[in-house]
């Protein structure tokens, strides 16, 4: 699988398992994560309207 197809399976599963759960409403966006001596790409999960969110390193979850 592509790191494309990955990303975008990634965000309809965690979709469908957040709804299986009561949780509507929820948006996912990815970003460009820059740290000291790391950067990578992130996906942000957080319920709409909301200022906390949940990121997720998604190069280290692809490369597993």
């Amino acid at each position: 699988m592509d790191y494309e197809t990955f990303k975008q399976e990634l965000t309809e599963d965690l979709k469908q398992r957040i709804y299986e759960r009561g949780i509507e409403d929820v948006e996912m966006s990815f970003h460009h994560v820059e740290k000291a001596n790391q950067h990578y790409e992130s996906l942000t999960v957080r319920q709409e309207g909301s200022n906390v969110g949940l990121n997720f390193n998604i190069e280290n979850a692809f490369m597993a």
